[in-house]
């Protein structure tokens, strides 16, 4: 066998590796969204469990104070 007849055989051999390799990548794009999306995801949760008990603290407040009709 040639050099030439060898590098046609293994790349033969290798385009089915290629086109699974290239799905997977394609996969793997949509999946990095997602988890690249994770933090920024977590930080807004965090702000928005800040804002209420920031809410319910001036709830709290609010109710524990007498306040008459003329206030609200």
């Amino acid at each position: 066998m040639t050099d030439e007849e060898l590098r046609a055989l293994i790349r033969a051999e290798l385009a089915p590796i290629r086109a699974d390799v290239t799905s997977i990548r394609a996969e793997m794009t949509s999946v990095r969204a997602l988890v690249e999306g994770i933090p920024l995801t977590n930080r807004a949760l965090v702000v928005l469990q800040q804002e209420v008990r920031g809410l319910k603290a001036a709830f709290n407040d609010f109710a524990r104070t007498n306040v008459t009709a003329g206030e609200i």
